[in-house]
């Protein structure tokens, strides 16, 4: 168990590097996963991972759709000329960009959506259940905000978003 200060600590190196806090759990995995140089050096880093983050981490330094992004985040972090990466990602078709990937994932995720199926286990989930459900959605708000702001900018982002939120808030 780490003490309060060697988490501050390691949470301000993170966050120095542009990367989440230990508290963003599968979140910050998936970060670090751009970060995995080879096949060791993921099954290092993997022994060291919290078990119920490894899964999370794994997926994200290993799919193959990564690959290209991988190789850009590492020419960055050498200091290295991003242009071949660059020219490979442009040549990606839509379907195997990072970006299909989030936005397929939201489709899927909201096809069957029902806001009265919400509403129902709203008020059938124990205290304990409805905080497990707000820890996996506390920071998707956000992420998604910054989702939308590197794909449309951040005045588009914004105008977005406060659309959303009215009409959301129209609907019963």
């Amino acid at each position: 168990m780490r003490s309060a200060e060697e988490t501050s600590a390691i949470n301000r190196m993170l966050q120095s590097h542009g990367l989440g806090r230990l508290e963003d759990g599968a979140g910050l995995m998936s970060q670090l996963g751009y970060m995995v140089m080879d096949h060791e050096h993921l099954r290092s880093l993997l022994i060291r991972c919290e078990p119920e983050n490894r899964s999370a981490m794994y997926d994200s330094a290993s799919s193959q759709e990564m690959e290209p992004y991988l190789r850009l985040a590492m020419a960055q972090l050498q200091g290295a000329d991003p242009g071949p990466e660059l020219e490979t990602l442009r040549r990606l078709p839509l379907e195997k960009r990072y970006v299909w990937r989030l936005a397929s994932a939201l489709k899927w995720a909201f096809a069957d959506f029902d806001s009265a199926n919400v509403k129902a286990d709203r008020e059938m989930l124990s205290a304990e259940d409805q905080a497990k459900v707000m820890d996996l959605l506390k920071h998707r708000p956000v992420q998604f905000c910054l989702f939308l702001k590197a794909l449309l900018g951040p005045e588009e982002m914004k105008r977005v978003m406060i659309q959303a939120i009215a009409a959301a808030g129209k609907l019963p």
